[in-house]
């Protein structure tokens, strides 16, 4: 085990993270997205979304352009979108909102997916990676 590693970021989660370039997207999803239809990499985190997207976040820093896309439900943000924010330390304004085709044609090019086993819809994010600073 890594000492100061969060145990939600087994090896293979660490190794799709660290291929990640610039700017390079990657999925995190409920238990209902259809991830294996859309990218080739996918791996499956037994916890929830905002869990998975803390634990994300606590080793990639994320882009200052499109930091996050969600999925529009339609209705004003929902429970679970907030706390997949938070859990990334973002704002509403830092996230954009697009309905679900848009969601899943983005979702399409993304270079991994982290299926979780988060049972409540609308808990999607795509995720971009931004540039760590030196020093």
């Amino acid at each position: 085990m890594l000492k100061g590693i969060d145990p939600v970021l087994d090896g293979d989660v660490l190794r799709a993270l660290d291929r990640l370039g610039h700017s390079d997207r990657l999925i995190v999803a409920d238990a209902h997205f259809p991830a294996y239809r859309l990218v080739d990499h996918v791996i499956t985190l037994a916890v929830d979304v905002p869990r998975a997207v803390r634990a994300v976040c606590s080793v990639i820093d994320l882009d200052t352009v499109d930091a996050a896309v969600m999925m529009d439900s339609g209705a004003p943000l929902l429970d679970v979108q907030r706390e997949i924010l938070e859990a990334g330390a973002l704002s509403e304004a830092d996230a954009s909102f697009v309905g679900r085709a848009e969601f899943y044609e983005l979702a399409a090019r993304a270079q991994v997916v982290l299926r979780t086993l988060e049972p409540r819809t609308w808990a999607n994010v795509i995720l971009s990676k931004g540039v760590t600073p030196t020093a």
